[in-house]
């Protein structure tokens, strides 16, 4: 049976709640041992001789309190009121508290988001070490070889991808991409900047290279960090959509996003390599007041306006017999719009037509359904001169169309490229350029979150939407409306359908696992309601998703820290205890904290109490002066299930990782909680009498090794007690009991015992 292979195929393809149904629970362990570094939900049903409806309730109840839905009108048909306590003062309370921020989030602005940019601290002096590869020859070059060889580093440069050595690859400290400030066309597909083109080469060459150092990429005008800042180059803005679906694809060599002023001084490129030094934010913007990170924050829509945006005269829709086209068009209708132009590439022979045009007609508006190439310049031009002539004049364009290109970022060619942007940049460039000199309502852009956060298969897609929310900016700054609306997945037609024909490999993205991973498809009326609400406000960008961030922020954050997601607070709730190492750093720091200023025999009860404590709550006692301090766990009741639970408590609690097997490693609490504060401390920091426990519990059932391992051991012994004696006479007279207590332990332990002790206390792992 290939079980461990299957556990790590399902949580590999975003499976993390296991519930083993069976008359006791036998694979709980062996899944959280399998899966012991994302920490996956594993509940039990029945368990040996508790096989009534009590226990089966417990373990509804422990999937509900890890997140895991359950119909509880469904298990509680007969639910009744529950007396109160006799005595008032007498009270258990079990109901947890509801965080402030999952509340907020049902509002009704639990779909909408916007992108922030918070100044942070980069003025630190940078140190880099190693071989730096700078790949493209921009009139930056040379400044940035400058300061990366100023920090420390060793610069390679070269031209492009063509010309990497996979030696110096391999080798390589990092590397630094200036391919990206190239927005020539490509010579075969002209709508495909080269600096895209090149950029989507590294990643495959690198990848095929296994390099291990962190890949960074650099922008000029990329994206706007404020209000009075204009986005120069919607062009490049699209190696950051793409760059966005690396970081996902290839988080082992992925580095980041680096945006550049318009102009690259010695304090832009001091910051530039302090950025390059710390490596923990991966999408930054350098500008001449300071570094700036990027962050998804929540946004509240401005009520007063909502649901008055009414269109006049001809509304044009791109796309308009796509998936969401006719939904948008009928809404369009439904809000009086006079006129609709729907263009699509198969136009009036498009499926559903007639009944679209009808439905449409009914409600009031003129139809017009016409084929249209968005790619090509001329169309596009003609199309808007057709419609101001035959009247009445356009006022408002919706730009849905697509052509969605679904490939890993490193099997993407230049054809594939061209395929993606075609319709997306290309068709919005020509619309922007057909209507610059009209007064238009509005100019609406159909972008995607795929550009926002990344999507994996989807980066040539990601990129085409990236220039839609940069083309928007620049409108703006050029005085014109706009409006880019990055949407999740509607739910416009039979997912399930599909998903039945789609390849549910491991990697695949198939409708099924977006929702597993907390991606629910968005009710189209209330999308559409929505995009009303928006255009009343006249915004310029806004992200709008159906997100169930407790399932979505661990799967995004498994394979690294994502700070994007560090401002939406319920993502944060989620993700920060099961995979951010700052998470649990900080979780560790403040038990730290507060067991440091206890004395040594004290702060040792203290996390002996922690131990008896989440024990008891495992076993479900009612107080903690049911599990003794020194009784075994395996008397007591545990078993491999109710350990694993103990262990991923104590994780929470103080901040650490231990194994799956450490409440069985460390037979009681008393041991359970050395362990711990050996792990929390380290040895030197012990009390003599934890010290003494440890070498007590290390005394029983070793085979002695043969008589040559016995005489080396002995030697390493000696020195070791010596050590010991001298610890002794440093310390003066008031320790000599302890450290005779000590030499006696030493003297009466096991062949086990001083292996374990030598190569902790002499660091000489060469024993064995």
């Amino acid at each position: 049976m290939e079980f461990e292979r299957a556990i790590r195929t399902l949580g590999e393809s975003g499976h993390g709640v296991f519930i083993e149904s069976s008359p006791h629970p036998a694979l709980i362990q062996a899944v959280s041992g399998t899966l012991e570094e994302t920490f996956p939900v594993t509940v039990g049903t029945l368990r040996r001789e508790k096989g009534g409806a009590e226990r089966l309730l417990t373990s509804f109840a422990e999937a509900w309190a890890q997140g895991v839905p359950v119909d509880w009108a469904g298990v509680l048909d007969d639910g009744r009121t529950v007396e109160l306590p006799t005595y008032a003062f007498q009270r258990s309370r079990y109901w947890p508290e509801v965080p402030e921020a999952r509340r907020a989030a049902r509002s009704r602005d639990d779909w909408r988001y916007r992108i922030a940019w918070e100044r942070v601290g980069g003025d630190a002096a940078a140190s880099l070490s190693g071989t730096w590869l700078l790949v493209g020859e921009a009139p930056e070059a040379s400044a940035i070889a400058d300061a990366l060889a100023g920090c420390g580093a060793e610069v390679v440069a070269v031209a492009g991808p063509e010309e990497l050595d996979v030696s110096v690859v391999a080798g390589a400290s990092g590397v630094v991409s200036l391919l990206a400030l190239d927005e020539s066309p490509d010579a075969e597909y002209p709508w495909v900047p080269s600096g895209t083109a090149a950029t989507v080469n590294l990643v495959r060459v690198l990848g095929q290279a296994g390099v291990q150092a962190p890949v960074w990429v650099v922008t000029r005008g990329a994206v706007q960090t404020g209000a009075g800042e204009a986005t120069t180059s919607p062009a490049q803005a699209q190696v950051w959509g793409l760059g966005r679906t690396v970081g996902l694809e290839r988080p082992d060599f992925w580095g980041g996003l680096i945006d550049l002023p318009a102009e690259l001084d010695a304090q832009t490129a001091a910051r530039l390599t302090a950025v390059l030094a710390d490596g923990r934010e991966d999408q930054v913007a350098l500008r001449e007041s300071g570094v700036f990170v990027r962050r998804l924050v929540r946004a509240e829509a401005r009520r007063a306006e909502a649901g008055k945006w009414a269109p006049r005269g001809t509304v044009l829709l791109t796309g308009g017999t796509g998936s969401i086209g006719p939904h948008i068009g009928s809404w369009l209708a439904g809000r009086g719009a006079p006129r609709v132009v729907l263009t699509s590439r198969s136009g009036p022979s498009a499926s559903g037509v007639p009944g679209l045009a009808a439905s449409l007609a009914n409600a009031g508006s003129d139809v017009e359904v016409i084929s249209c190439d968005l790619g090509a310049r001329e169309q596009v031009s003609d199309l808007v001169r057709w419609i101001e002539e035959s009247g009445p004049g356009l006022s408002t364009v919706l730009h849905s169309a697509n052509r969605p290109y679904l490939a890993r970022v490193e099997d993407t060619d230049r054809e594939g490229l061209s395929v993606a942007l075609g319709a997306k940049a290309r068709g919005a460039l020509h619309l922007d350029e057909a209507t610059a000199a009209l007064d238009l309502d509005e100019f609406v852009l159909f972008s995607s979150i795929s550009a926002t956060w990344g999507s994996n298969d989807h980066g040539a897609y990601a990129a085409g939407n990236a220039y839609l929310d940069a083309l928007a900016e620049d409108r703006r700054a050029r005085g014109l409306r706009a409006t880019s609306i990055a949407w999740g997945v509607w739910n416009s037609r039979d997912w399930d359908a599909v998903d039945a024909t789609l390849d549910q490999g491991v990697g695949q993205v198939t409708p099924s696992l977006l929702r597993r991973q907390g991606m629910s498809f968005m009710d189209t009326g209330r999308a559409l309601d929505t995009l009303g609400e928006i255009l009343s406000e006249d915004e310029t960008f806004m992200a709008v998703a159906d997100v169930e961030w407790q399932k979505f922020a661990p799967v995004f954050c498994a394979a690294r820290p994502r700070p994007l997601l560090e401002t939406i607070p319920e993502a944060r709730e989620e993700f920060d205890p099961v995979g951010s190492v700052d998470a649990q750093a900080a979780a560790r720091g403040e038990y730290v904290s507060k067991l440091a200023g206890l004395p040594l025999d004290e702060r040792r009860q203290t996390v002996i109490e922690l131990v008896r404590s989440h024990a008891a709550a495992v076993l479900g006692y009612e107080s903690v002066t049911d599990m003794p301090a020194e009784r075994a766990f395996r008397d007591v009741g545990f078993d491999s299930l109710t350990a694993v639970e103990l262990r991923n408590r104590l994780n929470t609690a103080a901040g650490v990782r231990l194994p799956s097997t450490a409440v069985f490693d460390h037979p009681n609490p008393t041991a359970l909680a050395d362990y711990l504060l050996t792990e929390l401390f380290g040895n030197e920091l012990l009390s003599h009498s934890a010290m003494l426990g440890q070498f007590d519990r290390l005394a029983a059932g070793i085979t002695p090794p043969d008589d040559a391992a016995c005489d080396e051991i002995a030697a390493h012994l000696e020195a070791l007690a010596q050590r010991f004696r001298t610890l002794r006479s440093d310390q003066g007279p008031a320790e000599s009991a302890a450290g005779d207590a000590g030499k006696r332990k030493l003297q009466e332990a096991t062949a086990e015992e001083m292996f374990a002790l030598l190569e902790d206390e002499l660091d000489d792992p060469g024993i064995n």
